[in-house]
């Protein structure tokens, strides 16, 4: 299945669809290249379900010298 955001306005829908449609799974894979709106996705993921914290990017790069 694929859920498509066209803006980013349109995550928050995006996440309770997500939700919604798999309410009984807990774990997701989520793939892109960097800056593609991962984190921002996550931040409505965690809008949905309450979270009042920061909620950050664990995504790093490496550098090969």
């Amino acid at each position: 299945m694929e859920f498509i955001a066209k803006k980013p306005s349109d995550l928050n829908l995006l996440a309770q669809q997500l939700f919604t449609t798999f309410p009984n799974d807990n774990i997701f894979v989520l793939e892109g290249e960097m800056g593609t709106g991962k984190t921002t996705f996550i931040k409505a993921v965690a809008d949905y379900f309450g979270v009042q914290g920061e909620v950050s990017s664990p995504t790093f790069s490496l550098n090969k010298q």
